[in-house]
């Protein structure tokens, strides 16, 4: 009975089910059974996704009517563009799908086949991780230095929130690229695994929270764009916001995090990995946000240029083209759109042009204020109905009748009587 006991209880201390050999083998293949039917249900998802990709990517537009070896040239552009991103896409999902059969492994930590793969891992990139841990260390114990030193002349709450942002931020500056060059040479998508799973495939505490920085510099980059396209924040949609951003500071009254802000303009410097997932989305946003910065860039010299010579009414068109994109890129901007709103004013002033198109020559006065500033085609936009209009063309006048909406003169926005 006394050995019956012990040996229950050495069973129950290391984790068996039973004491018996083929009982032990039976659990141990159940596990490992189950561990291969998650990881080919991970690979099977994967190839439906990577199959919807392809459909979506094979819905394309028709070309439009070009002469004959640009067509050919455009063909021949987009097979080698559709070829190139085709490649990617299927390293990517490749990569994808490695990741989650990791990610399944990690899972099941007692299969048998979770801790021989971690071995092995862990030797094909050993380099690589005593590199990181290495770099990670050394971030750790000056940051702590530097905030002893802080802690005797701030308060201790202020100084721990300080220093773990400014420690996550410095861990992801470092270990992102170190993860996205194991990505490249394994091509796996090591950053679309948990924290905690890059913790034990690094065997590293180290690596926590490096994961949820990353999350957090793609959600910010995204929305920065989003709020750009959408024009939500209209205080986005400037050179000096988005300059600032791009180069790793955020303005006053911007709601983004610093330290976010700051690792994003670092890990931008680090280099491409088709195998990653969260780089690709990255570098998508973040290229976007440099073009847009360029564009921006280049609109502002154009309207200083226009507005810095004397232009005459047949600079018009190309005025009034000018304050459209402007408002159309930076509804924000608001001293270039009043330099070319004040150029534009100035000519029609000096010229008998529509003061609402620019274009046409105006024929049509506003009463009282005797200001003859509108053509045929903007006077009909503006009466209220078709009879008006009739009435209007045989007639020669129009009187604005109390019950209608107010018309307004476009020169000095009087109220108009008749026309």
């Amino acid at each position: 009975a006394s050995d019956n006991a012990i040996l229950h209880l050495l069973t129950t201390a290391t984790g068996l089910h039973s004491s018996s050999v083929q009982v032990q083998r039976r659990d141990q293949v159940r596990s490992n059974q189950r561990v291969l039917e998650a990881m080919l249900a991970s690979q099977t998802d994967a190839e439906k996704g990577a199959v919807g990709c392809e459909r979506e990517r094979g819905e394309g537009c028709e070309d439009k009517e070009i002469p004959a070896r640009r067509k050919v040239e455009k063909k021949q552009k987009k097979v080698q563009e559709e070829a190139k991103q085709k490649e990617v896409s299927q390293s990517r999902s490749k990569a994808g799908r490695r990741a989650r059969i990791i990610s399944t492994l990690l899972s099941y930590p007692s299969s048998g086949l979770s801790s021989p793969f971690v071995t092995t891992f862990q030797k094909k990139v050993g380099e690589d991780l005593r590199k990181l841990k290495t770099q990670l260390q050394k971030i750790k114990r000056r940051l702590s230095r530097d905030a002893h030193d802080e802690r005797e002349r701030c308060a201790i709450y202020d100084v721990y929130l300080r220093a773990e942002k400014t420690m996550c931020k410095e861990k992801a500056i470092v270990a992102i690229p170190i993860i996205l060059e194991m990505c490249h040479h394994l091509d796996v998508d090591l950053l679309s695994l948990s924290d905690l799973h890059l913790s034990t495939l690094f065997d590293m505490d180290e690596i926590r929270g490096v994961k949820e920085v990353a999350d957090a510099v793609l959600e910010c980059v995204i929305n920065r764009r989003k709020c750009i396209e959408q024009a939500t924040k209209p205080s986005f949609c400037s050179i000096p916001s988005l300059s600032c951003f791009l180069h790793g500071h955020t303005m006053v009254g911007e709601d983004d995090q610093p330290h976010i802000v700051a690792a994003a303009a670092r890990l931008a410097e680090s280099n491409p990995s088709p195998s990653s997932r969260w780089r690709c989305e990255f570098e998508l946003a973040w290229s976007w946000l440099c073009r847009t910065l360029s564009t921006w860039k280049k609109v502002e010299e154009s309207v200083e240029a226009i507005t810095a010579q004397k232009c005459s009414a047949k600079d018009l068109p190309c005025l009034s083209k000018q304050l459209e994109e402007l408002d159309a890129t930076m509804p924000d901007n608001k001293i270039l759109k009043h330099k070319l709103a004040t150029v534009i004013g100035g000519i029609l002033l000096e010229t008998n042009t529509c003061k609402m198109c620019g274009r046409s020559a105006a024929i049509y006065r506003c009463m009282p204020c005797k200001h003859t500033c509108m053509c045929e085609s903007c006077l009909l936009i503006i009466l209220p109905g078709q009879q008006d209009v009739e009435d209007m063309q045989r007639a020669g006048m129009y009187m604005v009748k109390p019950d209608e909406a107010p018309i307004t003169c476009p020169l000095c926005h009087a109220s108009v009587m008749g026309i």
